[in-house]
């Protein structure tokens, strides 16, 4: 496996983060919009359910993820291709991102719904706690044990 197919494989972890990030800020700015204008009617009638239910998915996503991560991580099974390891890596944080996605989504279609900014504050904790997750060769590193020599391959 040379090195620059590696660095390109990460890049792409590193695309693929940058294009979540991306797409929940784009639907954060635009959700903001359509509240502050009021260009969209709110409906205070799913507050109540919606004032339970926004932060305990947001409390369970965040355990959820990191939990998974967790556990799929350190059960995995040794391979002796750095390839594999990479797409290991890229699966498992593929899914903890896609958790706490749907989540932040969540969080803002509730905003939307009803123009509540306590939902806002939901979702920043959970942007946080993606941006928190971000993809790093030292993560990947340390969390799948690559060896010193296969290190010198990035």
């Amino acid at each position: 496996m040379n090195n620059l197919k590696l660095k390109n494989r990460f890049n792409v972890i590193y695309i693929i983060y940058g294009a979540l990030i991306f797409g929940q800020l784009i639907f954060f700015v635009i959700s903001y919009y359509l509240i502050e204008n009021k260009l969209t009617e709110t409906n205070q009638s799913v507050d109540g359910i919606f004032k339970i239910l926004i932060p305990v998915v947001g409390i369970i996503s965040m355990f959820v993820s990191y939990k998974l991560y967790n556990s799929r991580v350190s059960g995995y099974k040794e391979s002796k291709e750095l390839i594999q390891k990479l797409s290991f890596y890229l699966n498992n944080k593929i899914i903890q991102w896609a958790i706490l996605e749907g989540s932040g989504f969540l969080s803002l279609v509730a905003f939307l719904t009803t123009g509540n900014y306590f939902y806002v504050i939901i979702f920043l904790f959970v942007m946080g706690f993606l941006i928190l997750t971000r993809p790093s060769k030292e993560n990947f590193f340390n969390d799948l044990k690559v060896s010193g020599s296969d290190r010198s391959l990035f």
